[in-house]
């Protein structure tokens, strides 16, 4: 999802970094998008490591999807090595 398809409410919760965040929401609402931008963004501009987030999914369907949408997202913006990293980590 481009930036600016993000709504103001998504957008908060992208870049809010102090403490722990909660996305609920229903289906269809944007919350995989959102928890994707937030963690490439964590990955690319604060510098953390795949290995040092803890996000978690309901479902093993769901995490896959997040993993693999995450991945993607990091390949596109050229962040290849953070890309790999993802094989282990889900």
């Amino acid at each position: 999802m481009a930036e600016n398809a993000f709504t103001a409410e998504q957008l908060l919760a992208i870049e809010r970094r102090e403490g722990d965040l909660l996305l609920d929401a229903g289906a269809g609402s944007g919350k995989t998008s959102v928890l994707v931008e937030r963690f490439v963004r964590s990955v690319l501009e604060d510098r953390l490591e795949v290995a040092a987030m803890l996000t978690i999914t309901f479902t093993d369907k769901a995490a896959a999807e997040l993993r693999d949408r995450i991945r993607l997202a990091l390949r596109e913006r050229g962040a290849d090595e953070a890309a790999r990293a993802t094989e282990g980590a889900f």
